[in-house]
């Protein structure tokens, strides 16, 4: 922990949790469609980015006990 109160490795457990999820269904989406596709599965890249962000938060909050929301929030932010 740093003298501001954050936790580097819990930040970043949870940006490469995000990360992780976030990259393969948009690179998936995009390589098979296009951009200019009408798709429904179009509809993965948004639920992608709600549990991406879910889930980091949650994984930076679980290694952090002090300030867990902070820390959620701020590996939300770096992601």
């Amino acid at each position: 922990m740093s003298e501001a109160g954050v936790d580097r490795v819990a930040l970043a457990r949870g940006v490469a949790v995000i990360v992780a999820i976030l990259v393969p269904p948009v690179v998936f989406v995009r390589a098979m469609l296009g951009s200019e596709s009408e798709s429904p599965l179009w509809t993965l890249i948004p639920l992608a980015f709600v549990l991406g962000f879910t889930i980091g938060g949650i994984a930076a909050a679980r290694r952090a006990p002090v300030a867990p929301v902070k820390h959620a929030a701020l590996a939300g932010a770096i992601a």
